[in-house]
């Protein structure tokens, strides 16, 4: 019991500068959901006059309750009419949008599973809208009802990890690393594991309740009055702080990323595990969250060996942190203000596959975006598969429209291109493998030239430059000694380490 007080203690230390912090992060918060309210208006008005029939409904963060003013605003039109076509819904509407002018930056993603439409708002905010996202319409439902049960303790700690990972550049699937709602999973599947926060899909099968299906799969779940769900033992005593606390120490030391799997469908209290064997894909995947419905969707899939290093440096980092004796643990302090505007280390990333006229390439990129403020573009030098561009822009305005070419053709490549927007770590780590053009005409010189100029570009991420070295064994030995009385006898799990 001496380790949970002391694990307590510790979020007892952070809850007043998360307090602070949570009142300065949210100044814009309010205004934020207004202008979120404003856009789903306007967006469903548009659509009734271009005569479709449906609802067009804010769904994602906007829906359940883990906004923030950083957020994009993701809407969904769910037509009447099932036989309707998502990419000509979503063209018709950016035909009507372009015409009107109410609206900038509007990108076509329609070459994926999900096609969407981005835009940005006349404010400056991003919006993403999909056409028959049924599923993601019952996620949100899901995350609502977690973000409702969990009360003002539950918002926090999330919202917390989501702006942490956000501002420490550790978001990011085009860089190897997770998505926002891949943090917010592991932060529900962390608060079920400590008791915090029911199954409410295990919940539902358990009282019986007629099974939902959606695209094939059974989305029920149980919506809990408020006060039906009361947590126990340490679980009640424990503040945001302190929930944030065991957050990290759970990840970098408790959790055992090579067996063991983030599923919130299937997990309990501690020590109850889930296993990877038991899933769809087994142990081939280095790290396994699933979806909660979507049983196929791993959404840790997309992680590279340097992004899942990078992952666990940070966690590993933010709870050696949060346990260094000498500085009083302070949330600011791990979560810094070093990402924000005008994000200058966003690059544009583009994989051109073959067949490509190679020694066009860095031509044929400045031609398409010279014209949008391009400062550098970055070529690999050699790729038996496909040529690897990296575009730098002088503002995130320019590199923001920019993006707008999504899809588009090069005069050297075939097919369309595939534009992402991209912290641009592989880059830095192995720029000796790329050529850097300072214009059209430019026949390049080595990348490694750039490198002094680049690593200012990263200074303001705290974790640019993994460390592929790092250890912790004793920081880790006091962390699994508290986090374990946390979660109760048995509760403790083998930590990761790099392979």
């Amino acid at each position: 019991m001496a380790a949970l007080g002391q694990l307590l203690d510790l979020g007892r230390q952070i809850d007043q500068s998360l307090a602070e912090w949570l009142a300065d992060f949210d100044r814009d918060r309010q205004t934020w959901r207004q202008e979120a309210q404003r856009i789903q208006r306007a967006a469903a008005s548009v659509v009734l006059q271009l005569g479709f029939e449906g609802e067009l409904t804010l769904f994602g963060s906007a829906a359940n309750g883990f906004y923030s003013s950083t957020s994009d605003v993701d809407l969904v039109f769910v037509t009447s009419n099932d036989s309707s076509l998502p990419v000509e819904v979503l063209q018709i509407i950016r035909v009507y949008l372009e015409s009107t002018g109410s609206s900038y930056n509007l990108t076509t993603v329609f070459k994926t599973r999900a096609p969407l439409l981005k835009l940005t708002d006349a404010t400056g905010i991003e919006v993403d809208i999909q056409v028959n996202n049924n599923l993601g319409v019952r996620n949100t439902a899901l995350l609502a009802a977690y973000h409702r049960i969990g009360g003002v303790r539950v918002d926090s700690m999330v919202r917390a990890v989501k702006e942490w990972a956000r501002r420490c550049g550790v978001i990011g699937t085009v860089d190897g690393l997770l998505n926002s709602y891949a943090w917010t999973l592991l932060a529900i599947y962390y608060l079920q594991v400590v008791g915090s926060l029911p199954n409410l899909q295990l919940l539902a099968a358990e009282r019986g309740q007629a099974p939902v299906l959606v695209e094939g799969f059974d989305t029920r779940f149980a919506d809990l009055a408020l006060g039906e769900f009361v947590p126990k033992g340490s679980a009640a005593l424990a503040s945001s702080g302190a929930l944030l606390c065991g957050f990290f120490d759970f990840y970098a030391s408790e959790f055992n990323w090579r067996t063991c799997a983030v599923c919130p469908r299937l997990a309990g209290p501690a020590p109850h595990v889930v296993k990877k064997a038991d899933l769809t894909y087994g142990e081939r995947p280095a790290f396994y969250i699933e979806d909660p419905f979507d049983e196929r969707t791993n959404l840790g899939h997309g992680t590279t060996e340097q992004g899942r290093d990078r992952l666990m440096y940070a966690l590993r980092s933010a709870s050696r942190r949060l346990h260094d004796s000498v500085e009083p643990a302070r949330w600011p302090m791990l979560c810094p203000e070093g990402f924000d505007l005008p994000l200058s280390q966003l690059f544009l990333k583009l994989r051109l596959r073959e067949p490509c006229r190679r020694p066009e390439v860095p031509s044929a990129v400045w031609g398409l975006f010279g014209p949008y403020g391009a400062v550098q573009v970055f070529v690999r030098k050699s790729d038996p598969q496909a040529v690897e561009v990296y575009v730098q822009f002088g503002s995130w305005q320019e590199l923001r429209m920019a993006q707008s070419e999504n899809e588009k053709r090069l005069p050297c490549c075939e097919q369309p291109i595939a534009l992402y927007i991209s912290l641009g770590f592989g880059l830095l780590e192995e720029l000796d493998k790329f050529t850097v053009h300072y214009s059209a005409s430019d026949p390049g010189v080595p990348a490694s030239s750039c490198y002094t100029e680049l690593s200012k570009v990263f200074d303001p991420l705290p974790f640019a430059t993994r460390s592929a070295g790092f250890k912790l064994e004793a920081a880790q030995a006091a962390v699994a000694s508290d986090f374990g009385a946390f979660l109760g006898a048995g509760g403790a799990m083998e930590p990761w380490t790099s392979p």
